[in-house]
């Protein structure tokens, strides 16, 4: 997975007072050290009201590839699965071509080479993590409705899967939590499968609550019964007596 800090690193100092222009308003020149361009860009690109304000300078297009880019697996993906992902939306491979050009020149993404065997050389655009994270987070927030906002179950649920996959992780989970529970009324994030809460396993059910509850009624008759029977045997003898 692409990091800020090797994406930026690998940029020569043109293209990063480039990205420094665009990121910081445009107010006065760039930096001319690569040091300090390093530093402000590392600030910039991190600081999600900036990303935010950046996001509504992109064109329809650019915004759409950035949005199916945040949703992919590890922030990655190459031509074909971008207009696949698309889904319906009217996208075709030469816009999402010049899409990713103009995102890397704003210092949105990198354009890599697949290394696997079976894509070898295919064309691969890639968001570093921080950078992608902060955008997944504003693009969901203008998406999400009441039950992604207010409810947990909601909210985990709009997360792009990579990113639940490393919260359970971080949190000493399983990743293969974040693909169980998945039906159309939402995922099941409070009960895994094949397990049942301690209050419904511990419920009685109506039959047998109602047959536990009738030997006590009829021990308690038989009780009041026995203490009636003593009491009138008692009374009798101390009447005999005193004739």
């Amino acid at each position: 997975m692409l990091t800020l800090k090797a994406y930026l690193e690998s940029k020569r100092v043109s293209e990063l007072q480039e990205f420094h222009t665009f990121w910081a308003d445009g107010n006065g020149q760039p930096p001319g050290r690569r040091e300090e361009l390093l530093t402000d860009l590392g600030g910039m690109l991190r600081d999600q009201g900036r990303v935010g304000a950046r996001l509504k300078l992109l064109a329809e297009k650019p915004l759409l590839v950035l949005h199916l880019l945040v949703r992919a697996e590890d922030f990655a993906a190459d031509l074909p699965g971008l207009v696949k992902a698309a889904d319906g939306a009217s996208i075709e491979g030469y816009e999402v071509e010049a899409a990713a050009r103009a995102l890397g020149r704003r210092g949105f993404l990198e354009v890599l080479r697949d290394r696997h065997w079976t894509r070898y050389g295919r064309e691969v655009y890639a968001v570093p993590r921080e950078l992608a994270e902060a955008v997944s987070v504003l693009l969901m927030e203008d998406r999400r409705g009441p039950r992604q906002v207010f409810t947990l179950a909601g909210h985990l649920s709009a997360l792009p899967p990579a990113r639940v996959r490393r919260l359970l992780k971080s949190r000493g989970f399983e990743e293969s939590l974040a693909t169980w529970g998945t039906a159309p009324g939402g995922p099941s994030w409070a009960t895994p499968p094949g397990r049942t809460s301690a209050a419904s396993s511990s419920r009685p059910s109506g039959s047998a609550a109602g047959s536990s509850r009738a030997p006590a009624t009829s021990g308690t008759s038989e009780r009041r019964c026995a203490g009636s029977a003593s009491a009138g045997s008692a009374t009798w003898r101390r009447t005999a007596s005193a004739r």
